[in-house]
């Protein structure tokens, strides 16, 4: 046998010996790699607030200026980072056209379904943090404040503070939307011993008067508000406490609540949030029952939102662990299909440097 013949010949044994080699491996080493947490890539951080305005299309922004968007009902997120402030609010007027609020007075808005996010200047306090935005109409929206309420009535092309006379520390903390006309706002004024805090206007923001019967001393301990008609509405926080008079008298419901956000699907049916409890009412608030707590991945809802009577959505803040002295934590976000009788908790793992 000559030299090139056996140089051939060892040649393709070789290939063999690699190619089984290869393919004897291939069936075991096809695994999902677990995820080291020094390289988790925080997409959403501290989960603060969520939009959907389809079943499809949805918003989420959290903590230092992270939005994450879905199109696809959930099942894939594409994060962003749009600033380093916190935000706090987003909505969605249509499928492209939306607005998200944080701390420092940021206020971005998007034409193109959050994909980029403009700056939008803010007139009032550089420094205000911006608790919540809602628009009534394609032209009539409202940004509460840490310094008062700021309302544009061209689209958000401006905004004015229209809490007169303008007090500095006036926080406006909830609104509750009754319709085009009527909106009920809770707030504070801290130069007052026992201030009313809650406030009613009747032509569409242009002034506010103040809610006989809500005096501080009277609303202790709440922190959001919910009607679902001019009469009939629920303050929650620390307590849960009802009015049947559009808030000249309330009662008490619940002691000792936890409650972030409410959200009503329609006049029987609302649901309130908060720690790591979900409380829903079915006969239009006379009752609530308990129907979620303790699940140790859950920490803080935040809010949640329902796209139509099956589905809907919470956001909020999850378990944290310290690894390698580094501060790992994750953001939840749940959902359900049938009407909040069940839930689905998804992780969302972030890394505080």
């Amino acid at each position: 046998m000559s030299n090139k013949t056996r140089n051939i010949l060892l040649a393709i044994m070789i290939i063999i010996f690699i190619y089984f080699e290869i393919h004897s491996c291939s069936e075991n080493s096809v695994t999902t790699p677990k995820e080291d947490p020094a390289e988790i890539v925080s997409i959403l951080y501290n989960a603060n607030s969520v939009f959907f305005i389809d079943r499809n299309s949805g918003w989420i922004v959290g903590q230092e200026g992270t939005v994450a968007r879905t199109t696809d009902a959930g099942e894939n997120w594409v994060g962003s980072k749009v600033d380093s402030v916190d935000f706090q609010g987003v909505y969605f007027m249509n499928w492209n056209h939306g607005w998200i609020v944080g701390k420092e007075g940021r206020i971005y808005r998007t034409d193109n379904g959050g994909i980029t996010w403009i700056s939008v200047p803010f007139s009032g306090f550089p420094d205000d943090v911006l608790y919540d935005v809602k628009f009534i109409n394609e032209s009539l929206g409202f940004v509460l404040g840490n310094q008062g309420i700021y309302r544009t009535d061209n689209g958000g092309l401006n905004w004015k503070n229209n809490w007169i006379p303008v007090v500095q520390e006036r926080n406006a903390w909830g609104m509750s939307v009754i319709d085009s006309s009527q909106v009920f706002l809770l707030g504070s004024r801290f130069n007052e011993s026992d201030p009313e805090i809650m406030y009613e206007t009747k032509d569409s923001g242009k002034s506010w008067e103040t809610v006989e019967g809500t005096n501080w001393s009277v609303l202790k301990g709440v922190f959001t508000i919910c009607f679902i008609n001019e009469n009939t509405g629920w303050g929650g926080g620390e307590v849960l406490l009802r009015t049947n008079d559009g808030g000249k008298t309330w009662a008490s419901q619940l002691d000792n609540a936890e409650i972030r956000r409410f959200f009503f699907k329609n006049e029987m049916i609302g649901f309130a949030v908060g720690n790591d409890k979900i409380i829903r009412t079915v006969d239009g608030g006379n009752n609530w029952i308990e129907i979620m707590s303790g699940d140790e991945k859950i920490v803080d809802m935040r809010d949640i939102y329902f796209v139509d009577d099956d589905c809907g959505w919470i956001v909020g803040r999850g378990r944290e662990e310290v690894i390698d002295g580094i501060l790992h934590g994750y953001s939840i976000v749940m959902k359900t299909v049938d009407g909040g009788e069940n839930w689905t908790v998804r992780e969302f793992p972030w890394k505080k440097y």
